[in-house]
């Protein structure tokens, strides 16, 4: 049954297929499942499945973002926390603005989709940020 939930899911993997794979074709293969099935999770017709999902984590896809479209992370303990009203948290030595906020959250969803080099070269310009 199509859902807004299974369709939201289908535009996300639609997103993560064309930014990592040439065609749906290929990404069918990587994921193991014959294109058609693809297709019917693309349109919302089916919701991944543990197996599905289990397979997409494997090629790359955030599972959180798939299935909610958005990316959080645990805090260390003792983090001094930041919580908004949409209850998203960040670890920040004192305040952020909201502009930043947003904008720290629109990088972290990014990095989620991002192909595995582009992952990777930004793990490198947060390496020079943080000096690690």
């Amino acid at each position: 049954m199509v859902t807004q939930e299974n369709i939201e899911i289908g535009k996300r993997l639609r997103i993560f297929g064309e930014k990592n794979f040439s065609s749906m074709a290929e990404f069918a293969e990587a994921m193991g499942i014959r294109p058609q099935n693809l297709n019917e999770l693309l349109n919302g017709i089916r919701n991944p499945g543990k197996k599905t999902l289990d397979r997409l984590e494997k090629i790359g896809c955030n599972r959180q973002w798939l299935l909610f479209g958005t990316v959080t992370y645990p805090l260390p303990p003792g983090s001094p926390v930041i919580k908004d009203k949409n209850s998203i948290h960040y670890s920040m030595p004192g305040h952020i603005t909201e502009r930043e906020r947003d904008r720290i959250q629109e990088f972290i969803n990014a990095l989620a989709e991002a192909p595995e080099g582009d992952r990777e070269k930004a793990l490198d310009v947060i390496n020079i940020i943080l000096k690690k």
